[in-house]
């Protein structure tokens, strides 16, 4: 079948043009002007039609603690699919072996955490089913979830000679126990207790191992300016690649002084409001590679009634708003930017085939939006979490159509049907 979405304006990784657009079944047939026979049209007049988007960090279904996060991933992916993503990465616990494979309403995949070590044909097992992505930390001793510095390089050697990626949460542990034992567990104390120096630190060990061993280090939910500039730093020596989340960019930690400060709660922490500024304004400028959610929603109840951090489950619902927040700080000339570092790059660091724009061939993953009255953002209608933690926003734009493998998978606030499939990525 063959459909036409007609009079948008096109926004792909290279610029924006108006143009209709053809999908024939699960790809993209042609993006001209001219006419081609169709079975059904869409009208996108006054929108501007963007590839689906990729988040490459996100937690449904995480069991931290006693807490278990408010979204499974039904739920989740539906969240996902009104917010146009329509492709996500996971993480599947070092606990479970099986690769869930079942339709969901968007496209989804997983990093394997690692939390012990592992002999070569662990790694190779998960490579070959199409996951070549693994997640460590430097941090959470306490929780049984980190490496020691031998277990990591003994790892990146495997996970090199294998052709994989190496995922890494970069805190120094050490230095966030020593914290732990002589200030206040309050919530406000949280960025003083993980410190600017515990990622910096690590990043630095980190990278330094990367490159000895050749292995590509990708280093998860960068909160500082200082490690922006470091890491950009390195890539001419070395294959380093980093992402940062909304919270960093539009939060800091002013917000953990608040009464409702538990709700701002994650880990690394928000950071202060210079440093917060710093890395927007690099943000604009494309020195970040790549914006994903490090999503982990839990309820504002279980969140509030915490007492200190160690009481506490940790995260930030953002998978709702990630690209509402973008459409607001872009100008319209400029919107492209945003494919760049939700699709293409994300798509290209992780190995997503032909998906994260719009070009002949490529998944017809599509998304519809509209400009609308300034007004507060919102909550999103399908979130769990009880709250939303950029209410204090203007926006102006809202998701109408999303198309999944050329489905019609969401309209106007419905769910049609459910098209995700789980990627291999090789």
């Amino acid at each position: 079948m063959i459909t036409k979405i007609v009079n948008g304006q096109i926004v792909t990784s290279s610029g924006i043009k108006r143009s209709h657009l053809y999908l024939k079944d699960d790809k993209i047939l042609a993006l001209t002007n001219r006419e081609i026979k169709f079975d059904k049209k869409i009208d996108a007049t006054n929108c501007y039609v963007f590839p689906g988007l990729i988040d490459a960090h996100v937690h449904l279904e995480l069991q931290q603690g006693k807490y278990r996060t408010s979204d499974d991933f039904e739920n989740g992916t539906k969240i996902a699919l009104s917010s146009g993503i329509t492709t996500v990465i996971d993480y599947l616990p070092f606990s479970v072996n099986e690769v869930p494979n079942k339709d969901q309403w968007v496209n989804y995949s997983f990093h394997k955490v690692i939390t012990k070590g592992v002999k070569e044909d662990y790694i190779k097992k998960y490579i070959k089913s199409g996951i070549p992505s693994f997640k460590i930390f430097t941090t959470y001793s306490k929780n049984g979830w980190m490496l020691n510095d031998g277990e990591i390089l003994d790892l990146m050697q495997l996970i090199k000679k294998n052709k994989g990626i190496l995922e890494a949460h970069c805190e120094n542990d050490g230095i966030i126990v020593n914290n732990e034992k002589k200030l206040k567990p309050s919530i406000p104390n949280l960025p003083l207790i993980h410190e600017p120096i515990t990622e910096l630190e690590a990043i630095h060990r980190l990278a330094y191992f990367a490159k000895s061993t050749g292995v590509h280090l990708h280093i998860v939910h960068t909160t500082l300016y200082k490690s922006m500039t470091l890491i950009n730093s390195l890539k001419r020596k070395q294959k380093i690649t980093f992402e940062t989340c909304p919270q960093y960019l539009f939060l800091d930690s002013t917000y953990l002084k608040r009464k409702d400060g538990p709700l701002y709660t994650c880990n690394p922490p928000l950071r202060d409001t210079k440093n917060c500024k710093k890395l927007f304004k690099a943000f604009l400028k494309h020195k970040i590679d790549i914006l994903t959610t490090d999503h982990c929603s839990f309820t504002k109840d279980e969140k509030m009634r915490a007492e200190n951090i160690f009481n506490l489950p940790f995260g930030i619902p953002s998978l709702g708003y990630s690209f509402l927040l973008m459409l607001n700080i872009f100008d319209k000339n400029k919107l492209y930017k945003i494919v760049r570092f939700m699709g293409t790059k994300p798509a290209e660091i992780f190995r997503i085939s032909k998906r994260g724009d719009i070009k002949r061939g490529n998944y017809a993953d599509i998304v519809i939006v509209s400009e609308k009255a300034l007004e507060s953002m919102g909550k999103n209608g399908f979130d769990t979490s009880g709250y939303n933690p950029y209410g204090h926003i203007k926006n102006k734009w809202e998701i109408q159509t999303t198309f999944v493998n050329g489905k019609l998978a969401y309209n106007k606030g419905k769910f049609l049907e459910k098209s995700g499939q789980f990627i291999k990525r090789f």
